[in-house]
């Protein structure tokens, strides 16, 4: 398998967030009117698949960098999932005991949310360890 550059990498991953903003301002919307629950499904999964397909990316980038790289990315993941997943506990248990009062789609800010954590533990592990703010490279 080619290696895949940073300019490469970057140009997919703007091109498969460029369709994911279309489906959801142009599928989304229609998801709750839809008629049948197949259509449904449809429309409300439909932007999943461009997020996939960036996850699948990362995962090649990751698999293809070097030790050091690797590392970054391994502890900036576990950072950003310990402190998501712990918010996301401390959320259920305030849903539970009825002190705070949501319909469910907050759960939609949990990826956004392991997202921006992760990319900023990544960029500032990679600042500590080789002095530069190297955000494109993230």
């Amino acid at each position: 398998m080619a290696r895949l550059s940073l300019k490469r990498y970057n140009a997919y991953v703007f091109a498969l967030m460029a369709v994911y903003i279309v489906l959801m301002l142009w599928l989304w919307p229609h998801a709750k009117a839809a008629p049948g629950v197949a259509w449904k499904v449809v429309f409300a999964l439909s932007p999943l698949v461009p997020v996939a397909c960036v996850i699948g990316l990362m995962a090649r980038r990751v698999m293809q960098a070097d030790e050091l790289d690797q590392r970054l990315h391994l502890v900036a993941l576990g950072v950003a999932t310990g402190l998501v997943g712990t918010a996301s506990l401390v959320a259920s248990f305030l849903a539970m005991a009825k002190a705070w009062h949501g319909d469910g789609s907050e759960l939609f800010w949990v990826f956004p949310a392991l997202c921006l954590v992760y990319a900023f533990t990544r960029m500032g592990l990679k600042w500590r360890v080789t002095g530069s703010w190297d955000f494109w490279g993230c």
